[in-house]
C-alpha cells in the first residue's frame, strides 16, 4: 500500500502508513528504493531521518537519484545527493563508489566531483588515487555516450593529473577516446585541446601517431557523419595527413552498402575531393567508385549508383 502511494503521489496516505507504522507492515528498503524512482525526496528523508537505517544501504536509491539530478522540475540536486548518500554506510567502498561515478558520468562533470570529494576518503588528493584503484576510463565511457562535454573535460583533466603521479601505469590519454564519436562539439574540443592531432608525436628519436583519429572517420563514414570527417579532414595540412585520415576501403564500401550518399559525394566529388586533394590517382579513384558503384546497385541506392556513373565517366 504504501509504495502505491509513493508511486501516485498520494501524500496522505503516504504520511498515515508512516505515522501507523508499527500497525503495518512495511518494507522500508523497498519504499525508498519506490521513493527514489519517483524522485520523493520527502518520503527519503521521512524514513532515513526517522528509522536507524545506518547499516542500509541500496545502490539502487543512490543511482535513481543520480539520474534525476538535472532534470527539469527534479528536487533532486547534488546537495541531496550528498545529505541522502551520507546517511548510508557505503562512503569510502570503493566499489559502490566507482558504480555510483560512472552513472554520474552521464550526468555532469559537477556531480563527479561532488561524488569523489564527498564520498571517498582521499577527495581530491590526486596523489591517493592509486590506493582507491580509481580507473577514469568506464566514466570517460558513459560521458562519450551521454554527450556530457562537461564530465568528458573534467575526467580528461583528472585523467592528466593521475598520469603525472608515480602510478604503475601511466595513463595514455589518447587511449580513452572511443572510435564511435557523433558529436561534432565534442570532437571539436578534444581537437582544440590537443587531445586528438592529424600530426605525429616524437617518442624517443622517432615519430608516432595515434591511429584514434583514423577510427573515428572509419566509424563516421560507415554511420554517415559526414560533419565528423569533414572536421578532421580541415585539420589535416599535408597530403601525407589528409591521405591517412581518408576512409578504408570497407568504411566505404558500408557506406555504400547503408545508403550514405551525402558522405560518399563529400568524399568523391568536385575538385575538393579528398580523395583528389590527397593525391589518390584517377585509377585507383575510378576501381574504388566501381566497387561501390556494384554495392549500391546490388542495394538498389540510386542517388550513389549514379553518382559513381558520372564521376567514372569523367575520366573515359
Amino acid at each position: 500500500m504504501l509504495n502505491k502511494a509513493i508511486m501516485s503521489g498520494n501524500r496522505e496516505v503516504i504520511n498515515m502508513l508512516y505515522c501507523n507504522r508499527k500497525d503495518f507492515s512495511i518494507n522500508f528498503s523497498l519504499a525508498l528504493e519506490k521513493a527514489s524512482e519517483v524522485g520523493d525526496i520527502d518520503t527519503i528523508r521521512m524514513i532515513v531521518n526517522t528509522l536507524n537505517l545506518r547499516t542500509l544501504y541500496s545502490e539502487k536509491v543512490m543511482i535513481n537519484l543520480i539520474k534525476q539530478v538535472g532534470v527539469s522540475g527534479s528536487k533532486i540536486t547534488e546537495e541531496v545527493i550528498v545529505e541522502i548518500g551520507k546517511q548510508f554506510s557505503f562512503p569510502n567502498n570503493s566499489y559502490i563508489v566507482a558504480s555510483l561515478l560512472i552513472h554520474a558520468s552521464a550526468i555532469s562533470g559537477s556531480l563527479v566531483k561532488t561524488i569523489i570529494n564527498h564520498f571517498t576518503s582521499h577527495g581530491d588528493k590526486i596523489s591517493d588515487y592509486n590506493r582507491f584503484n580509481f580507473d577514469v576510463r568506464p566514466l570517460l565511457s558513459e560521458a562519450f555516450k551521454a554527450g556530457k562535454l562537461d564530465s568528458i573535460e573534467y575526467l580528461l583533466e583528472l585523467a592528466q593529473a593521475i598520469s603525472k603521479c608515480e602510478l604503475e601505469e601511466k595513463l595514455n590519454t589518447k587511449d580513452l577516446f572511443p572510435y564511435d564519436i557523433s558529436n561534432v562539439s565534442i570532437l571539436s574540443f578534444l581537437l582544440e585541446k590537443g587531445y586528438l592531432n592529424v600530426g605525429v608525436d616524437r617518442v624517443g628519436g622517432g615519430t608516432t601517431h595515434s591511429r584514434t583519429l583514423e577510427q573515428i572517420v572509419d566509424n563516421a563514414c560507415s554511420h554517415g557523419l559526414v560533419e565528423i570527417i569533414h572536421m578532421i579532414h580541415q585539420r589535416c595540412t599535408t597530403k601525407e595527413q589528409l591521405r591517412r585520415h581518408l576512409p578504408s576501403y570497407h568504411k566505404l564500401y558500408e557506406a555504400s552498402m547503408s545508403n550514405h550518399h551525402q558522405v560518399l559525394s563529400y568524399l568523391f566529388e568536385g575538385d575538393q575531393s579528398p580523395f583528389i586533394q590527397a593525391g589518390v590517382n584517377q585509377h585507383s579513384i575510378n576501381s574504388l567508385l566501381l566497387e561501390i558503384k556494384f554495392n549500391a546497385w546490388h542495394q538498389g541506392n540510386m542517388k550513389i549508383l549514379a553518382m559513381c556513373n558520372r564521376l567514372i565517366k569523367l575520366d573515359t
